[in-house]
């Protein structure tokens, strides 16, 4: 019996670790604005701190190329790290588009940056 119990407790496991990696992978899952960790640049693909996102902490704010997951797709920041942040049109820091000071935050970061952002770096 107990190792009965003990084999569906491991495949749950099992099945709850593949779901997690799965989410993680793919952007399914939704992070309230509430979400973004004090000392932390959250990012969001739609307005309103909606859709995918990434967050990096303060002491990784160097991001010469954003990556798949969000170049181009940004339109929501909130920076709660004690730096101010510039954002880049392209990777390695080409094409200033803004700087964010420490606790800034836009809900939607205009058309002139929107869906633009490749790299950041603080100031």
């Amino acid at each position: 019996m107990r190792k009965m119990i003990r084999a569906a407790a491991l495949a749950a496991l099992t099945l709850i670790a593949g779901a997690a990696v799965q989410t993680a992978a793919t952007g399914a899952a939704h992070a309230d604005y509430r979400d973004c960790p004090d000392r932390y640049l959250c990012l969001w693909g739609d307005g309103n701190y909606e859709g995918r996102y990434t967050f990096y902490p303060e002491g990784n704010l160097f991001v010469r190329n954003i990556g798949d997951r969000m170049n181009d797709l940004t339109t929501s920041i909130w920076n709660r790290t004690g730096r101010t942040v510039c954002f880049y049109n392209d990777i390695n820091y080409q094409g200033q588009l803004f700087c964010m000071g420490a606790g800034g935050s836009s809900a939607n970061v205009g058309s002139g940056a929107n869906d633009r952002i490749s790299s950041f770096q603080p100031f």
